[in-house]
């Protein structure tokens, strides 16, 4: 905000064919009553007389008001107005600005087509960034894509891996399970098969002077006068020919109680008779004739 004197006449009387070099500050109220046109008057006459320009400040609703006034006292002032803010008017004369030189057509095309050129090779590299700004996302777009292909590929392959991994694990786990149980079964069988070897080779020492015996017989094969011998869950059948005795191996059920096997104490029974159709346990048997 321009500073201004107090609202008093700071100028000095006006003399003919002085010029004022002051500044003149003209309070609202002569302003207003026109008390202050004279001056005014005279002013705008020795700014037009002097080639120079009346700068008026001065409120934006008083500048017609002091240009009008102005130009009463010389048409063909010079006036340039600028706003103020106080209710007063300031009016100073200035040199007129010398009005600029006329353009030079071709230096003013020169300058247009230095422009254009400007402008273009501007559009031409913002153009140049811009294509350049794209490829460069379209590349870092491939590259983000690839590496995350790239990721989910091994991310894909390790899962394979792994599942790979616990399938072999899990074979061979199932494999070391079942050669266990297998050879825990084997052990086992083999472990009975001795057993019962065991036994067989014992009852051959024992009823077949330790020859092998000669084969298997099933409970209906029995004969008069066999001995079947218990040892364990092995059951053995003597059968004497003439001076030579025979060993076969007991297959199949056979109940003891059978009225015609005779026990005769430590696991031996003697066949009285072959064994009938009808099983008849000696537990069960009548006793008609105590005697037989």
């Amino acid at each position: 905000m321009q500073r201004f004197k107090p609202l008093v006449l700071l100028a000095l009387a006006f003399a003919p064919g002085i010029l004022l070099a002051q500044e003149v500050a003209i309070n609202g109220k002569d302003f207003e009553s026109g008390a202050a046109d004279a001056k005014l008057a005279e002013i705008a006459r020795q700014a037009a007389a002097a080639g120079k320009s009346v700068v008026v400040t001065a409120p934006a609703y008083w500048q017609g008001k002091a240009a009008a006034k102005l130009h009463a006292g010389a048409p063909n002032a010079n006036v340039q107005s600028k706003e103020g803010f106080f209710e007063n008017v300031l009016v100073r004369i200035e040199d007129a600005k010398a009005a600029p030189a006329p353009a030079d057509p071709a230096k003013a095309d020169a300058a247009k087509a230095d422009a254009a050129k400007a402008a273009a090779a501007k559009a031409e590299a913002a153009k140049t960034a811009a294509a350049k700004a794209e490829a460069d996302r379209v590349e870092a777009e491939k590259a983000e894509a690839a590496r995350v292909e790239a990721e989910t590929k091994r991310k894909a392959d390790a899962a394979k891996a792994e599942a790979a991994r616990k399938e072999a694990d899990r074979v061979a786990a199932e494999k070391a399970e079942a050669d266990r149980v297998a050879a825990a079964k084997a052990a086992a069988e083999k472990a009975e098969a001795d057993r019962i070897g065991a036994i067989k080779q014992r009852m051959q020492k024992n009823l077949n002077e330790g020859k092998a015996a000669e084969g298997e017989l099933a409970p209906n094969q029995l004969q008069k006068d066999d001995l079947v011998v218990i040892d364990g869950e092995i059951r053995g059948v003597v059968r004497r020919d003439g001076p030579h005795t025979h060993l076969y191996w007991l297959n199949g059920e056979l109940n003891l109680e059978r009225v015609e096997l005779l026990p005769l104490g430590a696991d031996r029974y003697k066949v009285n008779e072959p064994l009938h159709a009808d099983v008849v346990l000696r537990a069960h048997r009548v006793q008609k004739n105590p005697a037989k």
